[in-house]
């Protein structure tokens, strides 16, 4: 579960969003899910560690990004 890191007690380990996401793609995939396509808001689709987590897996996405984000 996400917690802002201002709220988390001694024996929690901070995570980010991006970090979470990419271990529930994983821990899905493991379990047997068949992904077809991910969607994401540009939070996702501006982390490269999150479109590589996507592509390690060879799941199709579609990603927002913000207009003045470069590609």
């Amino acid at each position: 579960m996400f917690k802002p890191k201002g709220t988390l007690k001694e024996s929690d380990k901070y995570k980010t969003k991006i970090e979470l996401a990419s271990e529930i793609i994983t821990e899905l995939i493991k379990s047997g899910f068949n992904i077809e396509l991910v969607l994401a808001d540009s939070l996702y689709g501006e982390s490269s560690q999150f479109i590589r987590k996507l592509a390690e897996y060879d799941l199709g996405y579609v990603v927002s990004i913000r207009s003045n984000h470069g590609v």
